[in-house]
Parts: structure tokens; sequence; C-alpha cells
């Protein structure tokens, strides 16, 4: 009876086990993995959800070339992807100047045993703009995207779904015709002048309540010059709301005056706020475009000034505010101050002037017929907007042989356009041809606070822009936490949060992607404006606090301005130009305000007086009150000016990272160019938050190929010693201070010219030949390099370097002093790491330092903690740029070193689906149906070594030799191991399901005949004949 009742529930239980397990089984399937918008299994493959799929914008391997590109061009794209995995490949690719979307296919080029390569060729197109591009990537079991998410380094991850539309990498396309002014490219730096708080020259002119007038409000004077602005923000108090009718008295005569001083500070472009008539104290409300306000001077004053400022080697650019006037102007007279003989659009219907406005039917509007008009933003009413695009508007400011911009331009040197994005493209390019026409080397550059490659890339309006977004990246690489104020807050210019040194410079690429490379090297880059929090008080660490009452006029400043230094230090060795907010050079700051929304507001104190210590009244910050506290960043700033001025490769020198170290907070650049003399290696310490070292740093100069034994000196003195490679090794070595920054140059250069012209020449004769057994190797020869012109042998040694492409990806695989190599492929095409073979014999290493290399020492994309908060950081509003100034022989590369950084979020990425992975595509890479056949090209190029300056020779003329060669897999077969994970769960649970469903039915049987037998039994027919 026991028996029977076990057996009676055994065939109740193993059904709903079954049953339990099916379910589990559908759910794994259904709801676990999800579904694709096509009804497909939404999952990864196993190679792109363990990094196997990668493209990097900023390696010329996957992008070629990288960087925006001219107009009518190509370039290439290239997608790596786990080997056999996927069936297809195509390119999401969008032109901006054509407004035209399409899907490119992809081509199977190359591959190995482990990755394959799909490479599709893109064309720019005959109209400037911007492209866009992600991957969609096919395998058996359906699609998925391989997209652009802003990682680190220009790579992708692979996603289920596309994504938004910023999931796609981006470059501008621009007119290969566009030129800027040698001058701004040449230029060592740009003063930016506020005319009204700079210098008082004049006292005869300082504004007064009788002759100046602003709006009908009162104005105010300030007695001495060194006192802090009237809290505008005080309720109920005089100065409430007196931001623009706060006079200081600074005038043309002031800056005409302290012209040495500029010039004694290494600037050589002067950019002046507006200078034409005008109510305020700013100038941006323009009463008059045809004469100088009369506060600062006057018409001759300002052509005396220019002709000063040119005979000593300086420009002059102009403020141009060409899309308003002011309300109270002859123009527009809101106030009824210039009838008679002038009659204003507000006043007078039948005024000349009246289609220059748009008026809106009003009861209660200031103008004639009560009618209100359109303004700047809507908002500001002291500013009617001009109607830009009527042809009387643009005769007064262009058209016209005595249009203001011709006028002008004739006087000084360029335009600053104010807000000019608020103008159509049409009235800029009409404004760029009548300037150039009168100066061709006019500078035109927009005001803008995020991309403006539209208004620029195709060379007919902007020569360049203010670079905003820059400012922004360099203050946040020297914060330790966030800082927000009512002009860096997310949308606008994005807060200031912190960057580590591989984060900044991926920036900063992304950002020179989007401009030509003309008006990336006359950007106006600054630390802050006249719009913006002086740059002192952002990187001040208190700031995050948002408490007013901790700025004292006794606050101790230090730590701040030795940031403020190095934020000097990085601005000025950077692509552009330097432009320094008057003030900025000796650390002007003041106490600041929280608005409203509690946020620090800039105005008024972001336009304090200059601090002249031989004018009236006492500086509000400590270390402003004596000539040695404003010499502190004074003095750096003008060794940083006079480094640019004598070091031309800090002016229009290529940018190319060499020591990106998160870690340790290491930053070196190389710019310039290692073909010629001009180059200099720039150093900052900027170190980790919250501490602060002085540490060694190491630069591999063989790298970027400078000679050996080259003597470098520090330019900026931080570092005393002289420096001079390791022979043994490559490298160079020296220590620098926290928060400090050097420029190494060469000692001699006529011995680095001396050093080049022992560089050999290209290689002649390379020729391969492919045998087979027991491996298969690629025996290679050649013919001995050329001797030198004397006749004399040159001493050297060979560099063979491999590829799989025919122009990128070459890895120097070996060395040595024989004209002949044999090179054993069959790691290389399994996918193993290249490891570089020296012929025993060649060179003797005694080095004693054999520990590892440290993090700086490697390629520039290492990055040991890629983001240094999750608070997010400043981004910009499409993708970025790197551009070496020429190719590199990496001497260990390995290309799986980069795909751990891809880890898509979905991916568990575990060394059970490392292994899983590798496994399968083993298994796959080989199989019959693979499309690449069973032979690969392989690319070899050979150059020799000078042994004495360890030059590589130039391969320019070499083009890189193909060869075919059998391709086999003879990695082993996979491991029998069960890998516990997700992909072998689906298969774990089928097992179970078909076992039990088994096992259920053979109890099933087991309980039937145990039944039928048991009714035959003498016991059960004495039962039935009882009952």
């Amino acid at each position: 009876m026991i028996k029977a009742n076990v057996y009676y529930y055994l065939t109740r239980l193993v059904p709903w086990i079954g049953s339990g397990l099916l379910v589990g089984l559908l759910y794994w399937f259904w709801i676990a993995n999800g579904t694709n918008n096509h009804g497909r299994n939404a999952q990864l493959p196993p190679g792109a959800a363990t990094g196997a799929v990668l493209h990097n914008c900023r390696d010329p391997l996957f992008r070629d070339p990288t960087g925006p590109v001219p107009r009518g061009s190509e370039f290439l794209v290239r997608l790596r992807a786990a080997a056999g995995e996927l069936t297809g490949a195509q390119v999401i690719f969008y032109n901006s100047g054509r407004q035209q979307e399409q899907l490119v296919p992809m081509n199977l080029t190359t591959g190995n045993a482990k990755y394959d390569w799909w490479e599709a060729t893109l064309s720019a197109g005959p109209i400037e703009g911007l492209l866009f591009y992600a991957f969609r990537c096919l395998w058996e079991q359906g699609e998925f995207f391989y997209v652009y998410e802003n990682k680190p380094f220009g790579v992708g991850t692979a996603r289920t779904d596309f994504g938004a539309w910023e999931s796609r990498w981006s470059l501008a396309v621009y007119s290969p015709e566009f030129q800027t002014p040698n001058w701004v490219k040449e230029a060592v730096a740009f003063y930016h002048i506020f005319p009204d708080r700079f210098r008082n020259g004049n006292l005869s002119n300082d504004p007064n309540n009788q002759t100046t007038f602003c709006y009908g409000r009162p104005i105010f004077q300030h007695q001495a010059w060194n006192e802090l602005p009237y809290d505008p923000t005080i309720p109920n108090s005089p100065f409430q709301y007196a931001y623009e009718n706060q006079y200081y008295g600074g005038d043309l005569k002031g800056i005409l005056d302290k012209l040495d001083y500029l010039i004694d500070l290494g600037i050589d472009v002067i950019y002046l706020m507006p200078i034409f008539q005008s109510p305020s104290c700013h100038g941006y409300d323009t009463s008059s475009w045809e004469t100088v306000e009369e506060r600062l001077g006057d018409n001759a004053l300002f052509e005396h000034l220019v002709q000063v400022a040119h005979s000593r080697g300086l420009h002059v650019l102009l403020d141009g505010v060409f899309g308003t006037s002011s309300s109270d102007s002859k123009y527009f007279d809101r106030f009824r101050r210039y009838y008679p003989p002038v009659k204003g659009a507000c006043a007078f219907p039948d005024s000349p002037y009246h289609s220059w406005y748009q008026f809106i039917p009003s009861k209660d509007g200031p103008c004639y017929d009560h009618l209100w008009y359109e303004s700047w933003w809507s908002v500001y009413e002291n500013l009617p907007a001009l109607v830009t695009y009527r042809r009387e508007v643009q005769d007064f400011f262009f058209r016209a042989n005595d249009s203001i911009a011709k006028r002008w331009c004739r006087i000084a040197d360029g335009f600053r356009l104010d807000s000019p994005q608020q103008i159509s493209h049409e009235y800029w390019s009409g404004f760029r041809t009548a300037v150039k026409q009168v100066k061709p080397d006019a500078f035109i550059v927009g005001e803008a606070w995020h991309w403006t490659g539209d208004y620029i890339n195709h060379g007919f309006e902007w020569d360049s822009t203010t670079n905003y977004q820059l400012m922004t990246f360099v203050l946040s690489f020297w914060r330790d936490n966030q800082y927000f104020d009512n002009d860096h807050i997310w949308g606008q210019n994005d807060p200031v949060s912190p960057m580590s040194p591989s984060q900044f410079i991926y920036t900063i690429e992304q950002l020179s992607d989007l401009y030509a490379p003309e008006a990336w090297y006359s950007m106006l880059n600054m630390l802050s404006s006249h719009d913006t929090s002086r740059a002192l008080f952002v990187l001040d660490h208190q700031a995050q606090k948002n408490d007013p009452t901790i700025f004292h006029d006794n606050y101790d400043w230090s730590d701040a301005l030795a940031r403020l230094r190095g934020a000097f230090s990085l601005l000025m060795t950077l692509a552009g130009v330097p432009m320094i907010y008057y003030g900025d050079e000796v650390g002007l700051v003041g106490p600041q305000n929280l608005g409203v929304t509690q946020l620090w507001e800039d105005d008024p104190y972001c336009r304090l007086s200059f601090p002249w210590l031989d004018a009236s009244g006492t500086p509000w910050a400590l270390h402003l009150r004596t000539e040695q506290g404003q010499n502190i960043t004074r003095n750096h700033v003008k060794w940083l000016l006079k480094a640019r001025k004598e070091i031309r490769a800090l002016r229009t020198g290529a940018l190319q990272p060499l020591v990106t170290d998160d870690s340790r907070g290491i930053l070196v650049l190389l710019r310039g160019d290692p073909r010629t003399t001009d180059i200099a290696i720039v150093a900052i310490n900027r170190g980790r938050a919250g501490w602060k070292k002085r540490q060694q740093i190491r630069v591999n100069i063989r790298s970027i190929n400078l000679p050996e034994g080259l003597a470098l000196y520090d330019f900026m003195g931080q570092v005393k010693e002289r420096i001079i490679s390791n022979p043994k090794d490559g490298y160079i070595r020296f220590n620098l201070d926290p928060w400090e920054t050097c420029i190494l140059i060469p000692e001699d250069t006529n011995a680095w010219r001396r050093a080049l012209e022992r560089r050999p020449p290209a290689l002649t004769g390379l020729l391969a030949t492919v045998r087979y057994k027991p491996n298969i190797t690629v025996a290679l020869q050649w013919d001995p390099v050329a001797p030198r012109a004397d006749g004399t042998e040159r001493k050297v040694t060979y560099l063979i370097s491999r590829s799989l492409f025919p122009t990128r990806g070459f890895e120097v695989v070996g060395e040595t002093w024989d004209t002949q190599w044999n090179d054993i492929v069959d790691s290389f095409l399994a996918g193993e790491e290249t490891q570089v073979v020296i012929d025993e014999g060649t060179f003797e290493d005694t080095s004693s330092d054999n520990s590892p290399p440290s993090p700086e020492e490697t390629p520039s994309n290492n990055q040991s903690s890629p983001w240094l908060s999750d608070q997010g950081y400043p981004g910009i509003l499409f993708p970025r740029k790197w551009s070496p100034s020429h190719a590199r022989i990496r001497l260990a590369t390995d290309l799986d070193k980069n795909e751990n950084k891809v880890i898509p979020s979905n991916a568990k990425h575990s060394q059970d689906n490392r292994k899983l992975f590798m496994s399968w595509i083993r298994k796959n890479a080989n199989s019959e149906n693979n499309p690449l056949g069973k032979e690969r090209t392989i690319y070899y190029k050979v150059a020799a070594m000078d042994l004495e300056t360890k030059l590589v020779g130039d391969d320019s003329s070499n083009n890189p030799l193909s060869v075919q060669v059998p391709f086999t897999n003879k990695n082993e077969e996979p491991s029998k191991k069960v890998i516990w994970n997700a992909s072998t769960l689906s298969w774990l649970l089928s097992v179970v399901l078909v076992s039990s469903l088994v096992l259920w039915f053979i109890v099933r049987q087991i309980i039937s005949t145990r039944i039928v037998s048991e009714e035959h039994t003498p016991l059960m027919g004495a039962i039935r004949s009882q009952n």
C-alpha cells in the first residue's frame, strides 16, 4: 500500500516538475532575454557581448584619416568583430550637407583566427557639413548595433537597439580652400579689454548725471578706482539693478598709456569690447556705430591708438554688435532725445529707420500708436532687434562703400561678432565678402558658447569662434569636484566637473573633429570673459559651498592661484590662440553673489576694475594689494607667453598626447613635428584629487622617433638638470613638482639638425618567399641601406614590421643587422600577441632598470581610472579628432588590449564568457563557408635605424610588400568542460526538462505493469471475493 502511494504521488509530481521547468525555460527565452522591435531574439552574440566588436575613431586603423575631412574626399572606416560571427555589416551614414541618410554595405576584407575586419569607404560629398555614422551588424539570429556613447578614446558599445540620435560618431567636412589670417594663427595671445574697467587715462571725460543718460536711471560714477562695484542684488537699495549704469571712467587714453604693460606682458593682439556710442558701461547697446563713445574718447583718438599699436607690432580687434541697437539711439529713439533733427523709428512711422525694426500691435507699447517691438531674446527691451534681412540694413552695415564694417575695418584688423547666431548665414556671407574686400587678412570671429562649424567650415562666413567649450574643459581639468554657476549649468555651458588627463585629451580631440584645421588653430581660447565668473573664483574649492560669507577681503586664494597658473599652462600649450581677459594674469577676483536660483552670479564681479596699485583705493583681494602678490601669477603668464613667442611649435605645431596617466595625474603632450627641429614636449604634474606630490615622469622618445642622446632643457625652469635620453631604453626621465608645468625643447637645434641628416633613406629591393614546413614562414630579403653622400658606410639595424592592412596597423615584429629575415606567421594568423624578436648578439642591454614600465609609459589611451566622478562631465555638441604629426612605429601592440574597455551594459564580462567566446570563434574561423577563403594577405615594411641616433629611416617611398599565405587553424579543440554561465543555462534547463519527461514516462509504465500483475495475486482474489 505504501509503495502504491509513492507511485501515485510520483505520477502526479513529475509532470508538475516538468511543467515548471518548461515555464522557466520559456521565461528565460522570452522575458529575460527580451525581444527586439522586429520580433527577433534581442540578445548580443557571444563575441559582441565580450568586447570583440570595436571601432575607435581616434585610431587611423579604424578611421583613415582621423579628424575632419575636406570636401570631396573619401575616408575609410573599419569595424572589428569576432571571427565568423557576423554575416554582414553596414554603416548607418548621414550627411548633413546633403541631408541624406543611407546604409552603406561593408566588405569583409581580412581577418585571423580571432577577428574579422569589415571596412567601407565613405564619401564626404561636395557640400560642407557634418557626417554621422554608426554600425548595423547582422548575425545568424538577427541584428545588433555598434554605436557611439561618448565613451573614452572614441570607442563604442554593442547594443540591441540603436538608441538616440547622438549614438553616432561624427566629423566635419570643410572647404579645402578655407584660409584664416596667418597673423592670427601665429599670434602669441589676445588681450581682452573692458574699456571702462581697464585704465582711466583722462578724468575730464568721466560720466556724470549731467552729461550721461542711461535709460533715465541714475548714474553711479565710482570715486575710487580700486573699489568693488555697488551690489545690484540688494533689494530696495539705491543700487538695486545697477548693472549697466555703474562707471569707473576707463577710456582709450588709459589703454594707450598702458601699451608698454601689454607689450611687456607678451601679448600681440588687443580685443576691445564695444567702443561705439552707447549709454551703458559695457557698450553692447549701440546708440551710434559711426562715432566712438565720448566717455572713452573720440574717433581721432581711436585712430591714433591703432596707429601706435600697429607701429609696435600689435593688432586691434573691434567688437561688432550688428544684430541689435540701443532703444536710446538715433535709429530707434524710444526716449525722444534725437528729434530734431533725426526721426527715430519708435517715434515716427515715416522714420528712415522704420523698416529696420519689427513692431508689434499693442495697447500699452512705448512707440507710436502704442506699439511694442521685437527685442533681443524678446526680453531685453533696451535692445530692439534689427531686421537684418532687409537690404537697407545690410547696406548700412556692410554693402555700401562707406558702410560701418568697411569704414572701421580700414582702421582696425577685424571684428569679434556679438551674438551672431541670431543672424542668418546669408547676412554673414555678405559681411565677410565686404570686409575681406577692404582688408583680405581681416579676422572675423563669432561669439558662441556651443558648436558653430556651420558658420565656419565652408569658409565664407566666420574665421573662427570664441572657444567657451574649451574654457570649461581646461577649468575642469584643474578642479577636484563639480562647480555650478549661472553660466556653468547642464544644457548651457555644462558644469565645471573633474576631468582626468585621458578624458581631457579625448574631449578636446572630439571637439577639434568638428572644425576645419584652419579654424581650430585660430580659436580664441580663454579662461574667463565678461560673461563668465572669473577663473580664479571658479577654481577655488570653497565655491561649491555656495556661501558668500566665506569670501572676505582677507581670504586666502593661494590654492586657487596655484590652480590658475596650471590652467594658464595648459591653455597656452594647446592648439589655438590664448585670449587673456584683463586682470586674469594677476588673479583678479571679487566676492560674487548668489542669484535667486542659488547659483553664483558672474555680473558685476566679473567686470571689476583692473587693480592698478598707482590708482585710488585698495584692491579687494589680499594678493592684489602688492606688486609681489600680483606677480605670483603675472610672472608665470609672462614666461608662458615668452615660450609661445619663441617656440613656434606651441603656436602652430600638431598636438600628440604622449602620456595620459590618470592614476598619477600626469599629462605629457608633444607639440610640433619630430621630423623637424620645431618641437616642444609639455609635461604637467596635475596629481590626483586630494594630494600633491613631486613625481618622476618618463617619456619614451623612441616612440616618436626623436634622436638618441638629444639634450633637452626646460624652458620654464622647473626642471633644473639637463635631460638626455637613456640609450639603453630610449626614455627621458625628470622630476616635476606638484601642479607645475615644464616645456622641454632641444638644447642644440643644430645638433638635432645634424642628427636628422643621419636618418637612413628608404630601402629598396624588398622580396619575399613563402615556406610551408614545418611552419608557415615568410622569408624576407632586401638591399642594404645606401651609403652616405660622402661614400661612408652607415651603421644601421633593420626593423621589420607587418600588418593585415596595406597602410595601417603596422607593428614591429623583429630587428636584425642582416638583410634577411624569416617571419613565422602561425601565431600572427592565430590572433596572438606580437612579440618583438631581436637577433641574438645584435645588442647587449646592460640596463640596471629592469622594472616593468610605469603606467605613464603606455600609449596615450592608457586610462587606469576612466571617470574621476559619477557626477557627469562637461560634454560638447558632437565628437573629436586625433591627428598625429607622423606615423609611429609601435614596438608592442596587442589588438586585444582595449577590448576590456568596451563592456556593454548588458554583458556579463566574465572569464567563463571569454572561454566560451574563444572556443566558439576557433570553431567558426576556419569553417568551409568562410568568405575570406583559405589565404590571407600580409603586408611587410622594412626600415633602417641609425645605431647612433636611433632614428628610423624614412619608409614613405617603400610601399609595403604584400604576401599571400595559407590560413590554417592549429588551435586546440574546444574544452569539453561545462561552462556554468548564462550561455549554458538554457541548454541545462532543456536537458533537465527532457530527463523529467522521460522519467515520468518510465514511472508510469512501471506503475501500470505493477498494478496489472497485482490484480492476479491470491490476495487480490480473496479481496474481490469478500467484496
